[in-house]
C-alpha cells in the first residue's frame, strides 16, 4: 500500500474518532452507541498506522491484498452494528406497542370514573370540548370570594377597572 493511501486512511480514521466524539459531546449521539463507533475508529486506525500488523494479520486470514483487509473489516463493523441497531429498534417498538397500549387503558378508566362520578351528581357527563375556562364563564380570579360567587351575583356587571364599591 502507498504512503499516501496510508495517510488518507489515517486522516479519515482521525477524522471518524473526532467526529464521533463531537456528536457525543453535542448530544446527537449517546455513549453507549460511540463506544462502538470509536472502537471502529480506533481499529481502522492501529490498521492504518501499522502496515507491518496489517500484513501480518491479512497473511493470518490469508487474504492476498493486505488493504482489503481493511474494507473486510469495516464491512464486518457494518453488519455487526446494523445487527445491534436492529435489536433496538425492535426493543423500543415493543416498548411503544406497550406504552400504547397502557396509554389506552389509562384513558378508559379514567373514562369510566368521570362518568361513575357524574352519574353519581346526577348530571349528565361532559365532553372536554364543553368545558369553559373560569375567565370565559364572567369570574374574576382576582376578586376576593369563592370563585364565581362575585361576578355570578350582580349579574356579570362590575368592570374589570375596580371603580365599583
Amino acid at each position: 500500500m502507498s504512503l499516501q493511501l496510508y495517510a488518507v486512511t489515517i486522516a479519515f480514521s482521525l477524522f471518524f474518532i473526532f467526529f464521533v466524539i463531537e456528536l457525543v459531546r453535542r448530544g446527537a449521539l449517546r455513549e453507549q452507541y460511540s463506544l462502538l463507533w470509536l472502537g471502529v475508529g480506533l481499529v481502522m486506525l492501529v490498521f492504518s498506522a501499522s502496515s507491518r500488523l496489517l500484513q501480518w494479520v491479512a497473511h493470518a486470514f490469508g487474504v492476498y491484498y493486505a488493504p482489503s483487509l481493511l474494507f473486510l473489516f469495516g464491512l464486518i463493523c457494518a453488519f455487526v452494528l446494523l445487527l445491534h441497531v436492529t435489536v433496538v429498534i425492535s426493543r423500543l417498538t415493543d416498548r411503544v406497542i406497550r406504552l400504547t397500549q397502557e396509554l389506552g387503558i389509562t384513558q378508559m378508566r379514567l373514562a369510566e370514573l368521570e362518568h361513575r362520578v357524574h352519574a353519581a351528581v346526577r348530571q349528565p357527563p361532559r365532553d372536554a370540548g364543553d368545558l369553559v375556562p373560569p375567565a370565559a364563564a364572567g369570574t374574576h380570579a382576582r376578586e376576593p370570594g369563592v370563585c364565581g360567587q362575585a361576578a355570578a351575583s350582580d349579574g356579570g356587571a362590575r368592570r374589570a377597572g375596580g371603580d365599583n364599591p
